[in-house]
This record gives C-alpha cells, sequence and structure tokens, in this order.
C-alpha cells in the first residue's frame, strides 16, 4: 500500500529515537486532504510505537479559502508560508453560486423565443449543472495556462456557426467572470493555487529550507504543480 510505505520510509529517514519531535520538522506535500488522511492512518498502523507528533502535511491539488495550499500560520520557519500578491480566493462553493447566477443571467439574455415571445430560461438545477462544468473547465485552463483568446480561432470555418453559439456561451468565463472577480475583489481559486505553487518553487530555489520537504503521489501533470516538483527533487533536503 503506498500509504503505508511511505509513511515507514518517512520514519525511516527522519524518526529519531531521543527526539519526539523530529518527525514533526518534516513537510510532505500530497495530491489531496483525502491523501493526507490516509497517510495519517498509515502512520498510525506502521509505527510500533505509535507516533505521538505527525509531520505536517500539506494538500497541493485541493484549494479552498485557505492563502495557500502550502500555507502554516503556525510555523514561522516554514518557507512556504506563501501568500501570492492576489486578492484572496473564492472558495469552490461561492464560485458555483457566483457561476449559476451568471448562467441563468445569460440565458435570460440569449434564450428567447422571438415567434412566441416567451422567455425559456434554464431552470436552477441545469444552471448548477453548467456552473459546475464551467468550473472544471476554468481550473483546467488555468492549470495548463490556456490563453481564452484563441478560441476564436481554433474551429475551421466551416464548423464556425455551431462554435460561434459556443464561444457566446464561453463569454461568461472570458468577459463577465474577470469583471465579477474584481467585483467580489477575490482570485479565482485554481489560479491562486498555482501562483502559490509557482512562487513557493521561486523562493525555495533561492533558498532551500533546513526542514526535509517529501513530495509524494503527485504526478505533476499540472504545470505549476511541475515546477515545484522540480525545485524539490534539487534541494538538499528535498
Amino acid at each position: 500500500a503506498f500509504a503505508d510505505d511511505l509513511a515507514r520510509g518517512v520514519l525511516a529517514r527522519h524518526a529519531v529515537a531521543d527526539d519526539p519531535f523530529a518527525l514533526s520538522r518534516a513537510l510532505i506535500l500530497l495530491p489531496t486532504r483525502r491523501a493526507i488522511r490516509s497517510l495519517g492512518e498509515a502512520f498510525a498502523r506502521v509505527s510500533p510505537g505509535g507516533v505521538a507528533v505527525l509531520p505536517r502535511m500539506r494538500a497541493l491539488g485541493d484549494f479552498d479559502e485557505a492563502p495557500s495550499p502550502l500555507d502554516d500560520p503556525t510555523t514561522e520557519d516554514v518557507a512556504a508560508e506563501i501568500v501570492p500578491d492576489l486578492p484572496p480566493p473564492l472558495s469552490p462553493l461561492r464560485r458555483e453560486l457566483l457561476l449559476t447566477r451568471l448562467i441563468q443571467r445569460w440565458s435570460l439574455d440569449v434564450a428567447k423565443d422571438e415567434a412566441r415571445g416567451v422567455m425559456r430560461a434554464t431552470t436552477p438545477a441545469l444552471a448548477l449543472k453548467l456552473a459546475r462544468e464551467l468550473a472544471a473547465l476554468l481550473d483546467q485552463a488555468t492549470a495548463e495556462g490556456l490563453a481564452w483568446e484563441k478560441l476564436k480561432t481554433i474551429v475551421p470555418q466551416e464548423l464556425s456557426l455551431h462554435w460561434e453559439q459556443t464561444i457566446a456561451f464561453l463569454t461568461i468565463l472570458t468577459e463577465q467572470w474577470p469583471k465579477l472577480l474584481a467585483g467580489e475583489r477575490a482570485s479565482d481559486p485554481a489560479a491562486h493555487r498555482d501562483a502559490a505553487l509557482r512562487l513557493a518553487a521561486s523562493r525555495w530555489k533561492a533558498a532551500p529550507p533546513s526542514f526535509p520537504v517529501i513530495a509524494a503521489g503527485s504526478t505533476g501533470s499540472v504545470p505549476a504543480t511541475a515546477e515545484l516538483l522540480k525545485t524539490i527533487a534539487y534541494m538538499p533536503n528535498g
């Protein structure tokens, strides 16, 4: 089991018999909060005498209202206590609700049946489903560093009519979403997370932390995460 083997390896390398707090100085970066819970349980299983103090563990892939996926407000010496120069991130739930509102407003503007003079607005349930799809697209585009302005040039001319309808819908993300974020004085959570990871990579490259930093279970498929993994791989204690 991956979590059990990781726990054994960390204990073998960083646990000190006469220092019960030695393990707590290590920082382990995992893909998700679920992975953090699994690793915490694994430490309890594989440690012969039990673990009094666990290593610090942070999730690279999950993000919420925290300033940074690497933030540790209780420890002053954590170089990853990094808050990018961005407004605080929206919570995922708040983002869904705001996108839902934009979709409902958009549907009222463009879905009018002119012949019958009736409005065929998107239902709240469908608007919420579409908001979750747009949020996933927004995360993917942010992670891959994609440029929204290229949308209009990537489809052949013979498909342009259908694509124009798609682009019209995506103006929710390309035009309305940035304005809404500015009004909320907030940043998109995925953009905030990526900025924090890139800043951590930059600062750790310039000044590697003195404590052990272990990244485990991440494939580095997101460019910002890959940049941080590469930095950790070349650190003396990484």
